[in-house]
């Protein structure tokens, strides 16, 4: 004899699967890593350009996941994923390719704002008295940005395309690639308390990343340029009269030295060259021949914490998803894991 489910009954059944199916969601994918970092580190990934699908990976207590932001917020960071600054709790992440800065909260990374107003290809930001100075490479300007209102109040007009930044005092240095993948060779100089340029220092070609050393003087790493015969240099600046006092020339054009950290007491520096990892003490005179990590570095870091190295490599096809590498402050590596496409900036926090 059939039986029939009363209404209620019926109902309750329903319920309970939709329970059980809910519970049964992946949730965010998570990497065990075998040894636990000093620190939380995220590492800023590119994407494949044009595609859309720029992420952050963050590495905490030993666990990575590797797109923290849709997982927090439900959809795609976006294209060109290029840089992060960490300020009161917040992380300014810039995508240069759309043309914003998403602003999410660190602790659980929702985004709470989205900056694309007056902005078209964000590159690097610093922050000055509750200010953003955002590089902005396609108007070759300064962007400054009220962090309460998280509007654009102002623009700086530089040199040439706005790259790297370094704020020392009330002032804001400006390293200016070249126009139009030209060559360039100036260092703008900018007064925070006026906003406005105040000079220029002339380097070496196509100067990028900026650190200040142990003795307070600003060294500059310029990438040269192959195709004009523009040998890469590192470059030490005096703040106190904007004067260049060394310049360390590498040896062959078109060696592309990239990226320039230091360590925690300042007085070694750190950059690529065809990838290899490679340290410069602040009192040579030469450039070093011998590299610190033989690998093909995309990008890398130095742990304030302790001097240890992450480094990350980018897919050969720049669709597949990279690798990052951990080193013992001796370069001994440690651990490695999995991380997204194009892992171009590693940040501490």
């Amino acid at each position: 004899m059939k039986t029939f489910k009363t209404p209620l009954l019926y109902l309750l059944q329903i319920a309970a699967a939709l329970v059980i199916f809910s519970s049964c969601k992946k949730a965010p994918e998570v990497i065990p890593v075998q040894k636990t970092l000093i620190g939380d580190v995220y590492v800023v990934c590119e994407g494949s350009f044009g595609s859309g699908n720029g992420t952050i990976t963050f590495l905490n207590n030993g666990i990575v996941d590797n797109d923290i932001f849709q997982n927090a917020n439900h959809r795609p960071l976006g294209d060109q994923a290029q840089s992060m600054t960490l300020y009161g709790g917040k992380a300014y992440v810039l995508v240069q390719n759309s043309g914003k800065i998403e602003v999410v909260d660190t602790a659980t990374f929702v985004s709470s704002a989205i900056i694309d107003d007056k902005i078209s290809s964000p590159r690097n930001m610093v922050v000055y008295n509750n200010t953003g100075y955002v590089s902005d490479w396609t108007s070759n300007k300064i962007k400054v940005i009220n962090l309460s209102t998280n509007l654009v109040t102002d623009s700086i007009t530089v040199d040439e395309v706005p790259d790297g930044l370094l704020v020392k005092g009330t002032t804001l240095y400006v390293s200016n690639t070249g126009l139009n993948w030209g060559v360039g060779t100036h260092i703008s100089i900018i007064d925070l308390t006026t906003n406005t340029k105040t000079g220029s220092i002339i380097t070496s070609g196509n100067p990028a990343d900026m650190v200040e050393d142990a003795n307070g003087k600003i060294w500059v790493l310029c990438g040269g340029d192959g195709f004009s015969g523009v040998n890469g240099a590192l470059v030490k600046i005096d703040p106190s009269t904007n004067t260049v006092l060394t310049t360390v020339n590498f040896s062959t054009p078109g060696d592309f030295p990239y990226h320039l950290k230091k360590n925690i007491a300042s007085n070694v520096l750190y950059y690529t060259i065809g990838g290899q990892l490679f340290k410069f003490p602040i009192t040579a005179t030469t450039e070093s021949t011998t590299p610190f990590i033989t690998r093909n570095f995309y990008s890398f870091g130095i742990s304030p914490a302790n001097d240890e190295v992450i480094g990350t490599i980018a897919a050969a096809d720049f669709v597949s998803n990279g690798k990052l590498l951990h080193y013992s402050a001796a370069g001994i590596k440690l651990d490695s894991a999995t991380v997204g496409v194009g892992p171009g900036n590693v940040v501490f926090k």
